[in-house]
């Protein structure tokens, strides 16, 4: 049964994934913003269903690009049907963290870390000088 075993977790993710698909369908231009909260439980359903079928690897890199996947549709869905141009920046971050996490030796220990609190730094000094009072 696709509900209790190893599975019942895809399940519990995938379902509520499910009724955010249909709310989205039923008025796309309204609840546009449904497609973050469906694509984000359909990509840790796909982590776990993916975890539950080759146990011992990791599958984060699964999951980022399931986040990566969910801004770029919003990105790219014109704008009668929701699309919105702010996504993107969000969906080249979920590129960036699948690309990172993606490192089939395993090694990548401190690199990853370092990469996230130099974006993070980036980020903040960006931001100051953008905002600086007048």
């Amino acid at each position: 049964m696709a509900t209790s075993g190893n599975l019942a977790g895809v399940a519990a993710l995938a379902f509520p994934a499910l009724a955010f698909a249909i709310i989205y369908l039923l008025r796309p231009k309204r609840n546009w913003w449904a497609i973050i909260p469906g694509g984000i439980l359909a990509s840790v359903a796909l982590l776990v269903l993916f975890e539950a079928i080759f146990p011992g690897w990791n599958g984060v890199a699964v999951m980022f690009l399931g986040f990566a996947a969910t801004f770029t549709v919003l990105y790219l869905l014109p704008s009668q049907r929701g699309g919105q141009r702010w996504a993107l920046y969000p969906a080249i971050g979920a590129i960036v963290l699948t690309v990172l996490t993606n490192d089939p030796s395993g090694d990548s220990g401190f690199f990853l870390p370092l990469v996230l609190i130099g974006a993070g730094v980036a980020i903040l000094l960006w931001w100051r000088r953008t905002n600086k009072p007048r």
